[in-house]
């Protein structure tokens, strides 16, 4: 296997469905397998990078798994060791005698010759290494392994960082929807088409539902048969933002009536625009009164009211002054500008104008400038509510910075693959196989004589076209392989017809990366790599062989 092929390869499977461990696993042993070493692994830093652990392994026929004799290292033991790769960025020894005794003493027990330590980099620190140990001999490391093996630390860095990201954007909406948990009002989200999509405890509880039971359940189903047509009303209302409350009694499981009345506002949740809903007991008005204080200063999301004519702020929550670094009284009474909260003030502008003009704002995102300096990107909502005759302004802020910063790494490891691919000299598709429709990269068009603009619009079609009947009959048997399961990979050498006439022999491989809940294919990925050169040259060889005159 070539390094470009192995570097595709790798790249596939690590960007990939899947448990995390197993494709990390695949790809030391493709490496493994490539390279003829005696062992490729991973190590992760511990918390403070002063321990790390052997989290994956790969050991060739013959030698002696260590990971689990390699956890909880710490680098106090080996200084040499996280000093050459944070400084001279590799630790390389085609002899180990060479290293300093401080790594000798735990290399040699394990029967280690020569090795290659690359650094892996996770949030711009050096949080790990990957390695590849040869056992019983010595090995040298030519310039082409090295750089291979460069870009590979590069791909698992990327990856171990992704997976990172998304633990930690997974546990800050578990701590979200455990804030919810806590209020004692009753607290429900409905997507537009009026079905819960949440419900806190406090639902639960005083409704008698379980959460099974109002998983979906329709909205007006909370409120007594003789009111849900008026209750549907009012939640129409509700959601062209025409009234912000509705007076009418909740419905418990076992038929009696529960007298609340609740306030609603429109709010992001899980990527759509849905009602949010907050409903308080009327037995108790002022116990009613301190709670719906208590949720918008204890509100996991800044929040701010601002007069709706000069826009200062007439009050704000907890969240938002610990958030952005503020005093209360640095904030009540000023305006944004005035405080140089917003990054970009004409921006601001058109917020407070469309708000103004529209009733409502949502899913705005904007740089806000916290007192130290610091920017925070936030994704704001809003609308215009009454106050004792009063217009003001109502914002919501949800944090998104975490996600923002997500969302660029992952289009720099597009931008990442995408040069790989291209240093590489592939062609490139993405099929959708609902749709057909097939994107191509400008070098899988010009390996047949065309330009991607010639080509357009392209789908699967475009693909059938140009390869020859008789190889796409062939093709399709391995799809129909790799769709079964019957193949991690879907790999075929077939002939398609250049522009100008002649045939272009093809490697098109590919690798499904998204299925349904039913296991049919969604989606796939693949490569095409000119061989024409090298089937040419079987020929000839074949040709001899047998004894035939080649011209």
């Amino acid at each position: 296997m070539q390094s470009s092929e192995l570097l595709a390869e790798v790249a596939l499977g690590l960007a990939g469905q899947g448990a995390l461990d197993d494709r990390m696993n695949e790809a030391l042993e493709k490496i493994g397998h490539h390279l003829g070493v005696s062992r490729a692994y991973v190590f992760l830093d511990r918390p403070g990078n002063a321990i790390t652990d052997n989290t994956h392994e790969w050991c060739a026929p013959g030698i002696e798994p260590q990971r689990e004799a390699l956890q909880g290292i710490e680098y106090a033991g080996i200084p040499t060791w996280r000093g050459m790769l944070e400084l001279e960025g590799r630790i390389l020894a085609t002899d180990i005698s060479t290293l300093a005794p401080d790594i000798r003493a735990i290399l040699e027990p394990q029967d280690i010759q020569s090795l290659l330590v690359l650094p892996l980099h996770i949030k711009n620190v050096v949080a790990g290494f990957i390695g590849f140990d040869e056992c019983g001999r010595s090995r040298g490391w030519d310039v082409e392994e090295l750089s291979v093996l460069s870009i590979v630390s590069g791909v698992v860095s990327t990856v171990m960082e992704r997976d990172l990201d998304r633990v930690l954007l997974a546990a800050s909406e578990a701590n979200f929807r455990q804030f919810f948990d806590t209020i004692d009002d009753l607290i429900v989200v409905a997507d537009p088409e009026g079905r819960l999509v949440y419900a806190n405890r406090a639902v639960q509880r005083c409704l008698g539902y379980s959460g099974e039971e109002l998983d979906s359940m329709p909205l007006l189903q909370l409120h007594p048969v003789d009111r849900r047509e008026e209750a549907g009303r009012i939640v129409g209302e509700m959601m062209r933002r025409e009234r912000d409350t509705c007076p009418l009694e909740l419905l418990r499981k076992d038929g009696s009536r529960f007298s609340v009345e609740t306030r609603v506002w429109l709010g992001p949740w899980n990527g759509q625009n849905c009602l949010f809903g907050i409903s308080k007991d009327l037995s108790a008005e002022q116990a009613r009164l301190q709670m719906f204080a208590r949720l918008f200063n204890d509100n996991p999301a800044p929040m701010a009211l601002s007069g709706s004519a000069d826009g200062r702020f007439e009050d704000v929550n907890t969240a938002f002054l610990e958030r952005l670094g503020y005093k209360r009284g640095e904030v009540i009474g000023k305006s944004g500008l005035e405080i140089d909260l917003f990054v970009h003030p004409v921006q601001r502008k058109r917020f407070g104008e469309e708000l103004a003009r529209e009733g409502s704002i949502n899913n705005v995102e904007m740089e806000i400038r916290c007192k130290d300096g610091r920017i925070v990107q936030g994704l704001f909502s809003g609308g215009i509510v009454e106050n004792q005759g009063r217009r003001l302004f109502l914002t919501v802020m949800i944090d998104i910075t975490e996600q923002v910063e997500l969302r660029n790494r992952l289009e720099v490891q597009r931008r990442s693959l995408g040069n790989i691919i291209e240093s590489s000299r592939l062609g490139t598709w993405e099929w959708n196989l609902l749709t057909g429709e097939t994107i191509f990269n400008e070098r899988w068009a010009g390996m047949l004589g065309y330009t991607l603009t010639e080509l357009e619009p392209t789908t699967i079609d475009t693909w059938k076209r140009h390869i020859l009947p008789t190889d796409f009959i062939i093709a399709e048997a391995h799809l129909a392989r790799h769709f079964a399961g019957e193949k991690d990979f879907y790999e075929f050498e077939g002939r398609m017809r250049h522009k100008d006439g002649h045939l272009v022999w093809v490697l098109d491989r590919g690798k499904v990366i998204e299925w349904d809940d039913e296991g049919k294919p969604l989606r796939m990925f693949g490569t095409h790599q000119d061989i024409t050169d090298k089937k040419e040259l079987e020929e000839k060889l074949r040709r001899l062989s047998c004894g035939d005159q080649v011209d």
